[in-house]
C-alpha cells in the first residue's frame, strides 16, 4: 500500500514538471494543430496509460476500432481513412472488456461527437452505450444514425473517456452523402400525372423562368398525387417538408399519406393534401420537399415550389342584390351601375335614388366560401349625412344574409348614404345611393269614373269599371294641367266623382298618409255653382289596406258658358300642425260646359224633331222596297232552277244509248288474244298419200322444227305428235285458243275490227248482219253436201289444186 502511494506521488510530480515545460510552447502548438487537416493525437502524460482489456469494434466481438485502449491505425484521427458505405444508413460500435478479464469492469462516459461539415450531416446516437455505462464482458452497442442534409463528405469524430487514470480514446471516420436522382418519381395534380415532378425532376419551380407562373389562386386546398413509374421499384419516402414566405401571409399544413411518410409503388397513387390558411392579402412562395428515405443515401430530395395568392382585388362569387339571389348592386365583389363609386365620381348627380315612397331598402348578399366554415365577410356598416331631412337605421340578419335600411323622412330634401361590406383578403366594396324625401308622393293616385268627360287619354279598369287617371304616384297627368285645360265636362254631365287611393310601398308594406280637405275654385261663380260631397270632402288618412276615399262634385249651371275648375290638395299633416309639407301638393284643373234651357231652344227642338221623323219615314220606306226587290229576285232564281231540272230528265234517256255505244267501242279497242293454228285432222293413211313436199309445207305452216332433209316417215311422225298434243289440250279445256282453216288469215275478222274502230254504227248494224249471213251460207252448203266439212278434206283439196 505504501509502495503504491509512493508511486502515485512520483507520477504526479512528473506530470506537473512536464506541464510547466510545455506551457511556453502552447500557443505555437495549438496554431500548428489548427492548420493540420485532422487533429493530431497528443502524447499522453507519462502517468496516463491505455486501459488494458478495453475493446471497441464495428463488428460484435471484433476489436477493429480500439484494442486494449489504443485506437487502431485505420480509425485514428490523424491517419484514419475509413468510409461508411453509401448504402449504410447507420453505423454501430460495440464496447466490451476482454474475455480474459472476466471480472474486470470499467465505467465509460457517453461518447462525445464532433462533426466537421455539419451542414452536410447530422448524427443521432442511440443504444445502451450512447450514455454513461459500465463496460463488462457483455458487449454494449451505440448506433450512430446518419441524417444527410446535402451531398458531400463529413468527418465524424468520437471521443471516449473512461474513469480512472487512463488515456482518453478518439477515433474518426468519414460519411459520404450522395446526390443521385431517383428516377421514376412522379408527382401530379391528378392521379398518374407528371405535371409537378417528372421522373424525379421538379417541373413546378418558381426560381425557373419557364415555370414561375405556377400558382394557386383562391383555393384553400391543393391536392398532389405521387406514384412511381412502371419501370421503377417501390420507394420509401419520409414526411414531406414544407416552407413558405412571408410567414405572416398564410400558414400551410399537410395531410394525407405522404405527410407522414409512406412506401410509394407503381401500383397506386399516394396523396398529399396542402391546406392554406390566409391571414391577409398577398402573394406567398410555398415549397414542398419530397424526401426519399433516407435522404441523400443515395437519392437526393426533390423540391417543387409554387406561388399562393391570398385574396385579391375583388372577391369573386360575392354578390349583393335588392332581391333574393340578385346581383344588381354588387357582382363578383365589385359594385356595379349607379351603386358604384366610379359612377358617383364621374357624375355626382347620377346616384341611385331611393324614392320618397320607399321607406325600406333591402339588400341580400350571397358569398361562396372558398373554405368550409370560413368567414371572409365582416360586419357591414352604413353611414349617411346627418341632417334633419331623414333618419335611418340598419338591421342585419346573418341567418338570411339580409340587410334592412329603414327611413323616416322629416322634410323635403335628400341625403347621401353608403354601405361598406368589409373583406379581410379583398377590397371592401362600398355602395352609394341617395334617399329622396318629399317631392311627389309615390303610391298616391286619383281617378274619375265619369263616362262623359272628354279629353282624357289614360284609362284603367278597376273593379270591373273603366276609370280615367287624373293623378298617378303623386304626379298630375298632362291633360289635367291648369295650363292645358284639355279635359272638358259636357253640358249634360251633372256630377263628377274622383276616387282617392294609396298604394303599398315598393317593398309591399302598408302605406298611409294624411290629406287635407280639397280646396276647389271656379273662374266664374255667376255661371256655375258646385256642391261638394263624399268622405274625402273633409280630408282623411289614406291607407293602402283601407277603402278608397270618394269626392263628388255636383254641377249647377246658372247660365251658358265654359268655366275652369281647379282643385288643390295638400298631403301630410302640415295643414293641422302648421309644419311645412314634405310632399308636393296635388293640383289639377278641368273645364265645365254649361248650357241652360231657354224659350228659343223650344222652336229649334220642334224643327229638329220634324226633320228626324221625316228622315225616319224615308229610311223605313227604302228598307221595304229593298226587301220586296230581294224576294222577287229569289223567286226568279227558283223558277230557273225548276226548268233546268226538267231539261236534265229528258237528256238522261238519250244519254243511256250513248253510254252503251261507248262501252262497245271500248270493248272493240281492246287487243284480241293471240290464237294458235289448229292442226289438221288427218290419219296416217291420209298423210302417206301426200308427197314429201306437201308434208314439208305442213310442217313449215305449223312451225315444226325440221331441217328439210327428213324422210317422209319422220315428217308424218312429227305431224302425228302435233295432233296428239292438240287432242291433249282439247281434253284439258284449251280448245278456245285455236282457230280453224277459215280463220287462218284472220283477214275477215281483222277487217271487221278495223271497220268497227272506224265506224261504230256500221259495226253494230251491218257488220253483225254480214257475219250472220256468212254463217248461214256456210251451214247451208254443209247440209247440202250431206256431211260436215272437215279440215283434212279442205287440206287435201287445197293440195290437189296446187
Amino acid at each position: 500500500m505504501e509502495q503504491h502511494t509512493l508511486m502515485s506521488r512520483t507520477l504526479c510530480s512528473i506530470f506537473i514538471l512536464a506541464l510547466m515545460c510545455v506551457t511556453t510552447d502552447g500557443f505555437s502548438a495549438s496554431r500548428l494543430a489548427s492548420d493540420h487537416r485532422f487533429r493530431s493525437r497528443e502524447e499522453p502524460p507519462p502517468q496516463i496509460i491505455p486501459r488494458q482489456g478495453f475493446r471497441v469494434g464495428s463488428i460484435r466481438s471484433i476489436a477493429d476500432v480500439i484494442k486494449d485502449g489504443v485506437v487502431g491505425e485505420a480509425w485514428a484521427v490523424d491517419t484514419g481513412d475509413s468510409i461508411a458505405y453509401v448504402d449504410e444508413y447507420s453505423t454501430t460500435f460495440w464496447f466490451e472488456m476482454s474475455q480474459d478479464r472476466l471480472l474486470d469492469k470499467q465505467l465509460v462516459q457517453g461518447p462525445v461527437i464532433t462533426i466537421k461539415n455539419s451542414n452536410v450531416l447530422d448524427v443521432a446516437p442511440s443504444g445502451p452505450a450512447s450514455t454513461a455505462f459500465t463496460c463488462t464482458n457483455t458487449p454494449k452497442d451505440v448506433t450512430f444514425k446518419y441524417i444527410c442534409k446535402m451531398a458531400g463528405l463529413a468527418q465524424i469524430q468520437v471521443k471516449i473517456e473512461i474513469e480512472g487514470d487512463y488515456l482518453p480514446m478518439e477515433f474518426m471516420w468519414i460519411k459520404e452523402c450522395k446526390d443521385e436522382l431517383r428516377e421514376g418519381t412522379n408527382v401530379g395534380t391528378t392521379a398518374g400525372a407528371t405535371d409537378v415532378i417528372n421522373s424525379g425532376i421538379p417541373v413546378w419551380n418558381i426560381t425557373d423562368d419557364a415555370h414561375r407562373n405556377q400558382y394557386i389562386d383562391r383555393q384553400w386546398l391543393a391536392k398532389f398525387y405521387m406514384q412511381m413509374g412502371m419501370a421503377a421499384h417501390e420507394q420509401t419516402f419520409e414526411p414531406v417538408l414544407l416552407d413558405w414566405s412571408p410567414e405572416d401571409i398564410l400558414t400551410v399544413t399537410a395531410e394525407g399519406s405522404l405527410s407522414e411518410g409512406e412506401v410509394v409503388s407503381p401500383r397506386k397513387s399516394s396523396l398529399l393534401a396542402l391546406f392554406f390558411d390566409c391571414y391577409k392579402r398577398g402573394l406567398a412562395n410555398v415549397s414542398v420537399t419530397v424526401v426519399p428515405h433516407p435522404p441523400y443515401q443515395p437519392y437526393r430530395t426533390m423540391t417543387f415550389s409554387f406561388q399562393k395568392q391570398c385574396g385579391g382585388e375583388w372577391r369573386e362569387e360575392f354578390d349583393v342584390g335588392t332581391e333574393f339571389a340578385g346581383y344588381d348592386v354588387i357582382m363578383d365583389g365589385k359594385p356595379i351601375g349607379a351603386w358604384s363609386a366610379e359612377n358617383v365620381t364621374s357624375d355626382p348627380d347620377s346616384y341611385m335614388v331611393i324614392g320618397s315612397a320607399q321607406t325600406i331598402t333591402t339588400f341580400f348578399w350571397w358569398i361562396q366560401p372558398f373554405k368550409p366554415n370560413e368567414t371572409e365577410l365582416g360586419v357591414p356598416f352604413m353611414s349617411y349625412e346627418k341632417n334633419d331631412i331623414v333618419e335611418a337605421n340598419m338591421t342585419i340578419n346573418f341567418n338570411k344574409s339580409m340587410i334592412l335600411v329603414n327611413y323616416v323622412c322629416n322634410k323635403t330634401g335628400s341625403a347621401l348614404f353608403n354601405l361598406t361590406f368589409p373583406m379581410t383578403l379583398y377590397n371592401s366594396p362600398v355602395i352609394y345611393w341617395k334617399k329622396q324625401c318629399g317631392g311627389k308622393k309615390q303610391g298616391f293616385s286619383i281617378t274619375t269614373n265619369s263616362s262623359k268627360i272628354e279629353g282624357v287619354e289614360d284609362a284603367v279598369e278597376l273593379n270591373g269599371k273603366w276609370e280615367q287617371k287624373v293623378v298617378e304616384d303623386g304626379d298630375r297627368k298632362r291633360e289635367w294641367d291648369h295650363k292645358q285645360l284639355t279635359v272638358v265636362s259636357p253640358w249634360n254631365e251633372a256630377r263628377t266623382s274622383f276616387i282617392f287611393r294609396m298604394g303599398a310601398t315598393l317593398e309591399g308594406l302598408p302605406n298611409w298618409y294624411l290629406f287635407s280637405p280639397p280646396n276647389i275654385t271656379v273662374t266664374n261663380a255667376n255661371i256655375l255653382r258646385l256642391t261638394i260631397t263624399g268622405n274625402a270632402s273633409n280630408g282623411g288618412n289614406m291607407s293602402s289596406e283601407g277603402y278608397p276615399y270618394v269626392l263628388g262634385i255636383a254641377y249647377t249651371c246658372l247660365d251658358d258658358g265654359k268655366i275652369n275648375i281647379t282643385m288643390n290638395l295638400r298631403l301630410g299633416d302640415g295643414y293641422l300642425t302648421g309644419k311645412p309639407d314634405i310632399y308636393e301638393p296635388i293640383k289639377y284643373s278641368w273645364v265645365k260646359t254649361c248650357w241652360v234651357y231657354k224659350w228659343h231652344h223650344k222652336t229649334w227642338g220642334i224643327f229638329i224633331i220634324a226633320v228626324l221623323v221625316s228622315l225616319g219615314f224615308f229610311i223605313v220606306t227604302l228598307i221595304l222596297v229593298l226587301i220586296i226587290h230581294q224576294i222577287l229576285t229569289w223567286r226568279r232564281e227558283y223558277m230557273k232552277t225548276l226548268k233546268k231540272d226538267a231539261d236534265d230528265v229528258q237528256v238522261e234517256d238519250s244519254s243511256e244509248d250513248e253510254d252503251d255505244l261507248a262501252q262497245w267501242a271500248m270493248l272493240l279497242q281492246q287487243p284480241k288474244p293471240e290464237k294458235k293454228r289448229r292442226p289438221p285432222n288427218l290419219t296416217v293413211s291420209d298423210m302417206k298419200r301426200l308427197d314429201v313436199d306437201d308434208l314439208l309445207d305442213m310442217c313449215d305452216e305449223f312451225e315444226l322444227p325440221i331441217s328439210g332433209k327428213e324422210k317422209k316417215d319422220t315428217l308424218i311422225q312429227k305431224l302425228r305428235e302435233l295432233m296428239e298434243k292438240y287432242e291433249d289440250e282439247v281434253s284439258s279445256g284449251s280448245e278456245e285458243i285455236y282457230v280453224g282453216e277459215d280463220e287462218e288469215g284472220g283477214e275477215e275478222d281483222d277487217r271487221s275490227f278495223d271497220d268497227a274502230e272506224e265506224d261504230e254504227d256500221a259495226y253494230g248494224e251491218n257488220g253483225g248482219e254480214e257475219e250472220d249471213d256468212g254463217e248461214d251460207a256456210s251451214g247451208q252448203d254443209d247440209e247440202e253436201n250431206g256431211d260436215e266439212p272437215s279440215e283434212n278434206t279442205s287440206l287435201l283439196n287445197s293440195k290437189s289444186k296446187k
